[in-house]
């Protein structure tokens, strides 16, 4: 899909412009759509840390 990235990165700026801030953009090289496994490490990650900020919000 030619400018998939440029979609997402201006998805990520419109996001920013909205007031998302901690919005993110990664591009890894070398894949296709079929890329869910280096994607996976990157993904539990982020989830782990906004699970992470808002347990020490609650303490």
């Amino acid at each position: 899909m030619l400018g998939s990235y440029e979609e997402n990165a201006y998805l990520m700026k419109m996001m920013k412009v909205a007031g998302y801030t901690k919005t993110k953009l990664y591009k890894l090289d070398g894949y296709d759509h079929g890329m869910t496994e280096p994607a996976f490490p990157l993904l539990v990650k982020e989830i782990s840390k906004i699970v992470d900020g808002k347990k020490s919000v609650l303490k």
